[in-house]
């Protein structure tokens, strides 16, 4: 099964969070989100850009926090209903 670009976004983030600290650095947060350096790239860009993280090294902000919040509680009110099958709902809860 393919992500969708949202999902990734949110492996990304969670991968990035994971690491703490003094920021994340992109190759653990790549091994983490499964995903190849140009694409990661490309994401890490595209997230920083809408202001979810800042980096490098990689730190979520404040609006990054709020998405993974909400990004995690919309996929569980998905789950509840029955539209998300058990292999579609990591990172819920």
């Amino acid at each position: 099964m393919t992500r969708d670009r949202v999902a990734i976004y949110a492996d990304i983030l969670r991968a990035v969070k994971a690491q703490g600290g003094e920021g994340a650095k992109i190759t653990p947060v790549q091994l983490e989100a499964n995903l190849p350096s140009d694409r990661m790239r490309r994401y890490l860009a595209e997230l920083a850009e809408a202001g979810l993280v800042t980096g490098p090294p990689w730190k979520l902000t404040e609006k990054g926090e709020t998405f993974l919040r909400e990004f995690a509680r919309f996929r569980g009110f998905l789950a509840d209903f029955g539209i998300l099958r058990d292999d579609d709902t990591r990172g819920t809860r």
